[in-house]
């Protein structure tokens, strides 16, 4: 869930204004008031939260980092969450208007002035390696709008 405010549970730890957190949801049906949050992202002074879309196994998030779209991939592991970067152009408008909720396959759109409004993918093959293999991290485009200036 995303905090819209200011937020600290009685006893726990406090969790700042457009703060996305989790639960383990075994232990919010055992005991909803009880059950401790997890931080997944906070956003830095110049950073928002944009969007964010689950997967299967993941949890993919988009964020404005000073103007500059950028994407992430989140993998929880026993209640903490570990973020990996997805290469994307850089001064980029990341969306994110798909993703599978049964495999780990996610589209992104992905825009800049030199860079006409492309459609991106992150297959679950990619996925996969994605926080073992640091050599292949890219999305791979399969479609794009022509250049600028040229129809």
């Amino acid at each position: 869930m995303t905090l819209d405010e200011d937020w600290k549970p009685s006893g726990g730890t406090a969790f700042a204004a457009g703060s996305m957190i989790s639960y383990d949801v075994a232990e919010w049906k055992q005991d909803p008031l009880r059950a401790r949050p997890w931080l997944v992202f906070q956003p830095g002074p110049r950073q928002a939260l944009s969007g964010f879309s689950a997967t299967r196994h993941l949890l993919i998030l988009t964020i404005l980092d000073n103007v500059q779209g950028k994407a992430f991939v989140y993998k929880c592991d026993q209640g903490a969450w570990r973020a990996t970067a997805i290469p994307l152009p850089e001064n980029a408008s990341v969306g994110l208007p798909a993703a599978s909720n049964e495999t780990d396959e996610v589209m992104f759109t992905v825009s800049n002035y030199p860079t006409p409004t492309s459609l991106c993918t992150l297959t679950p093959q990619e996925t996969s390696t994605f926080f073992e293999n640091s050599v292949n991290r890219h999305a791979i485009t399969i479609g794009s709008a022509p250049p600028r200036g040229q129809s």
